[in-house]
């Protein structure tokens, strides 16, 4: 029975994700002609900056949502983290007052021509709206409403990107547009995520105080602590491009970094889609429950994934030039090295919440913490030393490799998952992604052509 509830939950999933993935790239088909690289290579390290940020507004505790069984306790953590984000975004208010200038630098590189003090201010709105969105998801998680989840996720990309077309049409054109697009959006996924969780938001706890918050934090240490600080490593490891190199490259370079990142996202969303299902059926039954549901996910994801990263390595560029304008070339030559890391992170995605059902979110973190320092030491020796565009993305996509093959290893031992079947599923990815590199689309596309 648990089976099949977890594969509905997972259709329904994924198919909004995916479907939002797919529509989102007919707006990238439009948006990419109407913004350059180099305004995307703006808005990417602006939105990495604040992503990081907003991520632990909460502190993670909107993660012990699904864990916190008893319904007094969720009001009372979902209590706390309204206060976390009210807290945190009145210290960015006052950070931004005291020191205008070093907020500036710190988000906008001023060495890119950024200077509309409207734009600052405004920018202050988006560190809680990307909390408040995110703490929406985690309610809905709760609540298994992975239909309502997936609906909204589809709307969200298809959202964005009207917005960004449609402050285009207005006037406000290069990054400028990309950023009130941001805020905009932000402003009405929240009020549709809001319709829908309402009815937990009714929180009347009398007997909420100081002593009440602090204990909630130390009661969800697990999450308060160490997934605050996954998160920030993950968020720095994965968008360590654009913290480091924005001192090192061009604002170009990361906008063919970014649209490369872009094209990537529907096979990744699609697999991460069955995370949250896997988190809440582990959560409410136990790993032992779901066990036969991840061994065939391993399977179909493998050769899935193998298929799509081998098609890409070897005809990325082909594909952007065949679809995008000449001016999006290098982004096709970046897709291919970057399916490098991408491939074997297309399997573990599905699996990143079984950390937080496992209770091994310490050992996670330092897992997390040298790979980030790795990436970023990396990364800096290279900028200093004038790598090629192409060897900063082979040093950021290999490291990711190399971290999420050790980081399900250690998941699979630690959820005493059959080690088999994930070997069977690396060997079998492997050699179907050798299979599919060896297709040649510019060839196929001539010769159909030519007939």
């Amino acid at each position: 029975m648990i089976q099949k509830k977890i594969y509905k939950d997972f259709l329904f999933n994924s198919t909004g994700s995916l479907l939002a993935q797919v529509l989102s790239l007919l707006f990238i088909l439009w948006t990419t002609k109407i913004y350059s690289p180099e305004s995307f290579g703006k808005y990417a390290t602006y939105f990495a900056k604040v992503s990081l940020l907003a991520s632990v507004f909460t502190l993670r505790l909107d993660l012990s949502f699904t864990v916190n069984k008893l319904n007094k306790q969720f009001q009372t953590t979902l209590m706390t983290c309204f206060y976390l984000i009210s807290i945190f975004s009145f210290l960015f208010i006052a950070f931004y007052l005291i020191t205008p200038e070093f907020y500036k630098k710190l988000f906008f590189n001023q060495n890119w021509g950024v200077k509309s003090q409207l734009l600052y201010l405004s920018s202050l709105l988006v560190f809680p709206l990307l909390s408040l969105k995110t703490l929406n998801i985690n309610i809905l998680i709760r609540q298994g409403k992975f239909k309502t989840i997936a609906i909204l996720t589809s709307l969200y990309p298809l959202l964005l990107g009207a917005m960004q077309v449609l402050i285009n049409t207005l006037g406000t054109k290069n990054e400028e547009g990309l950023y009130y697009s941001l805020l905009f959006t932000l402003l009405a996924i929240n009020v549709l995520y809001f319709s829908q969780t309402k009815s937990s938001l009714l929180i009347s706890n009398k007997e909420y105080s100081l002593i009440t918050f602090t204990n909630d934090i130390k009661l969800n240490k697990n999450y308060s602590l160490w997934r605050t600080l996954i998160t920030i490593c993950e968020n720095i490891y994965s968008r360590a491009v654009y913290f480091v190199l924005e001192h090192f490259t061009t604002a170009h370079f990361l906008g063919q970094f970014n649209l490369a990142q872009r094209l990537l996202g529907p096979a990744t969303t699609l697999f991460n889609a069955l995370s949250n299902v896997f988190f809440h059926h582990g959560a409410v039954k136990s790993i032992e429950a779901i066990k036969p549901v991840i061994f065939r996910y391993l399977l179909i994801v493998s050769l899935c994934a193998a298929a799509v990263s081998g098609i890409f390595y070897s005809n990325g560029e082909f594909i952007i030039t065949l679809i995008f304008d000449k001016k999006w070339a290098e982004a096709g030559q970046l897709l291919g090295i970057l399916l490098i890391g991408q491939s074997i992170l297309f399997i573990t995605s599905g699996l990143t919440r079984l950390p937080d059902i496992l209770g091994i979110q310490k050992s996670i973190f330092f897992f997390q913490f040298i790979f980030t320092i790795a990436m970023v030491l990396g990364l800096y020796y290279a900028g200093t030393n004038s790598f090629s565009n192409a060897l900063l993305c082979m040093i950021y996509t290999s490291i990711i490799f190399i971290y999420n093959l050790v980081w399900i290893i250690f998941v699979f031992i630690k959820a005493k998952l059959t080690l088999y079947s994930l070997i069977t599923s690396l060997i079998l990815f492997t050699l179907t992604f050798l299979i599919f590199s060896l297709v040649n689309l510019e060839q196929v596309v001539n010769f159909f052509i030519g007939t």
